[in-house]
């Protein structure tokens, strides 16, 4: 469970409240500290704050300091949609392309694979967009109030 602290500044409606958090630094005990190109870029564009969506079991109130927790299974599971989705639909589809313009336009067979390749790229980005976009039934892919920071 990844989890950080954040404070509640509103409530939307009885399962959820709005936390605004700050984000954290990618670096903050890296040994190139003082060389990242990170850490100069978070600097130049100052601490921001992110505010978010979580479910709120714990029914905590505006103002609260509180616990959010993200399960890594969901960043794993967008992870392995956006990178490996575009990559096998080119293999696929470049496949399909390759074996498809032999058996009947061998003359086109390399611009045909080609094409299909690009084509099978855009359908994994497009599939891995449409699983982010598309809300999950399991709430174990939610942003939940754990609990109270003692913070």
């Amino acid at each position: 469970m990844i989890e950080e602290v954040g404070k509640v500044v509103g409530l939307a409606g009885l399962e959820y409240a709005w936390v605004q958090a700050d984000r954290a630094k990618a670096c903050g005990s890296c040994s190139s500290e003082t060389n990242c190109s990170s850490r100069t870029l978070t600097e130049f564009f100052g601490k921001n704050r992110l505010k978010i969506r979580a479910l709120n079991p714990i029914e905590a109130k505006v103002g609260d300091t509180v616990v959010v927790g993200l399960d890594e299974t969901r960043i794993v599971s967008g992870a392995f949609w956006v990178y490996m989705g575009p990559l096998i639909g080119f293999f696929v589809f470049a496949l399909l392309g390759y074996f498809v313009g032999n058996w009947i336009f061998p003359k086109l067979s390399e611009g045909l694979t080609a094409v299909l390749g690009a084509g099978g790229i855009l359908l994994g980005f497009f599939i891995a967009r449409t699983k982010a976009e598309t809300p999950d039934l399991d709430s174990n892919y939610e942003i939940e109030i754990l609990r109270l920071s003692d913070r």
